[in-house]
């Protein structure tokens, strides 16, 4: 697998800010705001982006495949096992970044098929990949949200976060 970052795309390791300067097939290359320059090698890359320390930071410096804010809290307040669904589903969509360099669908079923069944024998769930229609559109509703974790709770899980009182008073 292979995770693509572009020159110039911001970033963070361990929640600090860091700008790619250079991409390679070997690696990447990120330049600090104290200016010190540090080289990932394509599998550093790929490690620190599968544990979470490295995420990619959206327009402002705001994590975009990493929970803040609204989608922290909302998803700190779906129920234990719905937060768990979400937890799979994020294994499985975050292997579709890493395959397809982030922020882009591929248009193959097959393809998600593929990264099912390879992400399921990861998790040691090999008898219950999603579908790849089902993955490509867990895909979808996660770039479209902004990359949130939050769009990944199951339906169920968001309709009961609008408290029924204040649905009354809404026009």
């Amino acid at each position: 697998m292979i995770l693509r970052f572009g020159v110039g795309e911001r970033c963070a390791v361990h929640g600090s800010p860091a700008t790619v300067i250079s991409h390679t097939p070997t690696g990447i290359t990120l330049l600090w705001p104290s200016g010190q320059l540090t080289q990932l090698t394509a599998e550093e890359l790929l490690r620190l982006y599968r544990d979470g320390i490295l995420t990619r930071l959206g327009p402002g410096g705001s994590p975009s495949s990493s929970m803040s804010g609204r989608h922290r809290s909302r998803f700190l307040d779906a129920a234990e096992r719905e937060r768990g669904v979400a937890q799979r589903r994020f294994k499985y969509v975050q292997a579709c970044d890493i395959r397809f360099g982030g922020g882009e669908l591929s248009r193959s079923e097959d393809v998600y098929g593929h990264i099912a069944t390879q992400v399921a024998m990861e998790i040691g769930e090999p008898e219950t990949p999603p579908s790849p229609h089902t993955l490509r559109r867990w895909h979808r509703t996660w770039l479209r949200s902004g990359m949130a974790v939050e769009a990944l709770l199951p339906r169920r899980a968001l309709a009961r976060q609008v408290d029924p009182r204040v649905a009354r008073r809404l026009p």
